[in-house]
């Protein structure tokens, strides 16, 4: 019973990250587009346009870039046979 609930704590977080990393970015982009959708305005619509859709979606974008770069850099360094630690904001790399 106690392997069970062990491999249920790892499945957990397994699922976890991929709905993040596999359903959390796309949501992230999807939400971008509408701001950007939102500070356009619309003639059709009537509505005026609204600043806070770029800032919104500036704000999302830079978390998705940031969110890509360090998959990126870990990927990269990983297979180059360095170990990565992300203690603080910046990525360390050690050999």
């Amino acid at each position: 019973m106690n392997n069970f609930i062990i491999a249920l704590d790892g499945a957990w977080k397994v699922l976890a990250a991929g709905l993040l990393l596999g359903a959390g970015i796309p949501a992230l982009y999807a939400l971008a587009v509408n701001g950007l959708a939102m500070a356009q305005g619309g003639e059709a619509s009537g509505k005026p346009a609204n600043p806070l859709g770029k800032a919104i979606a500036a704000v999302v974008l830079l978390v998705i870039l940031t969110v890509v770069a360090y998959g990126l850099a870990w990927l990269i360094f990983t297979s180059l046979g360095y170990s990565v630690s992300f203690s603080g904001i910046l990525p360390t790399f050690k050999k």
